[in-house]
């Protein structure tokens, strides 16, 4: 009985409800779904969850203990709900228009930001909170929060991570094995990718310092004057959380406070309803799913490329499951019997059911991890971001191909080999099983270590001190400088003495 009694004051002492504030402004689905996930999460663990989201998006806040802000920031202005096949092709080989495009899009949706009534209401609440998390993206304005609120802060990447986000958390970058986010390589790179790797993360770096240069000033405009650079602010967040897994990534040597949590937005999958079920029922192979995600409808993909799609589909005894909106495609297209759209699936639950053989995606980090965790082979089609290095490791792990030249004979090609061949399935197995097999689920890995600074006060200790060196300490330049002149002096007072 004494010890029952003693147990349950330890539960009692350590049980603390904290104030969180969850910032999730970037105005993408695929972006905004893991923060929903992660705020649901908490409030189950009894915490108090503000999230702070585009208005534009739609999501549920219906749990005690969870309040959903949402932000008439007119995001879609800035950032649409869908992208055009074209836009995204046009700008995704060009690794400086790309920097260039992300960072003054972030920096204009922060401007907007800081203009909304919820904001103002939100700085000037007399709320309390005990953390903040936010999206690492192409800004680091919201880190005033932190600083505002004085408390810590955690920084969730939904991709692997950018350039200068390493930098802040003294996560080790070599360029000559790993890869940068805009260099579409993986670890194992050639002499001119090690060196288009190098130049890229110096040249990557320069850019975000420079089109982030006024980013202090605008966040002071509504923090106050007296608020630190967002450098400072940044390299003093006290944990990162990246959405990727190092089964379906390069490995890399990340310090204690950055945490790999790939597939923390994926949840058990459920039965398919009547309506899902009836359209997997076929008497031809199996299922192919096709989705290119939220942000690049299918139907947006030139005219030339849907036929050499639909035409190779014709030709194969499979049922084609295609998430778009039939209206949308151009005129003329021929449709074949055995392919079916539909503008929403429930992706997850579609991919795990045995009936499916098959996905045809972007290689989008959800979908693709969606893809690793139901042990599915994965047809890609990578456009922009991380899609392309994506697949090259779904290429090197050969659980999959990917589409480069767009003719029926290719896909038609490909579409057979990976589904006759079963070395892909396999391999797409193996890849699952290496994906699930962790000591415990990724959402709970999260929700452990946000606890873990909540209850450590920010955890100082989990920070590197690699952060408060500067580049030429961290290359040792100053010790092979002064090596250098002490072995020539050495050399010259030897020459002078013989």
């Amino acid at each position: 009985m004494k010890h029952l009694f003693l147990y349950l004051c330890f539960l009692i002492e350590n049980i603390y409800t904290a104030n969180i504030l969850i910032i999730a402004s970037f105005p993408s689905v695929s972006h905004l779904t893991s923060f929903q996930k992660l705020a649901k999460h908490l409030t189950k663990r009894s915490h108090n969850v503000d999230l702070v989201s585009s208005s534009h998006l739609s999501s549920k806040g219906d749990m005690d203990g969870y309040n959903d802000i949402k932000l008439d920031l007119q995001a879609a202005a800035i950032f649409p709900k869908e992208l055009d096949y074209n836009i995204v092709t046009s700008i995704s080989n060009d690794f400086i228009k790309n920097i260039k495009v992300l960072t003054l899009l972030e920096s204009n949706i922060c401007k907007l930001l800081f203009k909304t009534p919820e904001f103002s209401n939100l700085k000037n609440s007399m709320k309390k909170y005990d953390l903040v998390i936010m999206e690492f993206f192409a800004s680091e304005c919201y880190l005033g929060w932190a600083w505002y609120f004085q408390v810590p802060s955690v920084s969730i990447a939904t991709t692997i991570p950018f350039p200068w986000v390493f930098d802040r958390f003294g996560i080790p970058d070599n360029p000559s094995y790993v890869p940068i986010y805009f260099s579409h390589t993986n670890s194992q790179m050639s002499f001119y990718e090690r060196f288009g790797n190098t130049w890229k993360s110096v040249v990557t770096k320069f850019l975000y310092s420079y089109f982030t240069r006024n980013s202090t000033k605008e966040t002071r405009e509504f923090f106050g004057q007296h608020m630190p650079s967002l450098t400072d602010l940044s390299y003093n967040s006290s944990l990162l959380l990246i959405q990727s897994h190092f089964s379906i990534r390069d490995a890399i040597s990340y310090p204690p406070n950055v945490i790999e949590v790939g597939g923390m937005h994926i949840e058990e999958p459920k039965r398919l309803n009547k309506t899902m079920d009836k359209l997997l029922q076929t008497d031809l192979e199996g299922i192919i799913f096709l989705s290119m995600g939220s942000l690049v409808p299918f139907e947006t993909f030139p005219k030339i490329m849907l036929e050499a799609f639909f035409d190779a589909f014709a030709e194969i005894p499979y049922k084609v499951l295609i998430r778009a909106k039939p209206e949308n495609f151009p005129d003329g297209l021929r449709i074949p019997k055995n392919v079916h759209f539909e503008s929403w699936f429930p992706q997850i639950d579609i991919l795990c059911d045995n009936r499916v053989k098959l996905f045809i995606s972007h290689a989008g980090m959800m979908g693709y991890q969606e893809a690793v965790y139901c042990g599915q082979p994965i047809l890609g089609i990578p456009l922009f971001a991380e899609q392309i290095s994506n697949m090259k490791c779904i290429l090197s792990r050969q659980f999959g191909m990917q589409i480069y030249e767009f003719t029926k004979k290719e896909i038609l090609e490909k579409l057979q080999k990976l589904l006759k061949d079963p070395k892909y399935t396999k391999n797409a197995k193996k890849v699952s099983m290496e994906f699930k097999d962790r000591p415990m689920g990724p959402m709970d890995t999260a929700i452990y270590w946000i606890e873990y600074v909540i209850r450590h006060n920010g955890a100082p200790k989990l920070q590197s001190t690699v952060r408060q060196l500067f580049w030429y300490q961290y290359c040792i330049l100053d010790i092979i400088v002064v090596c250098g002149l002490v072995l020539y002096i050495s050399a010259t007072l030897f020459y002078r003495m013989i």
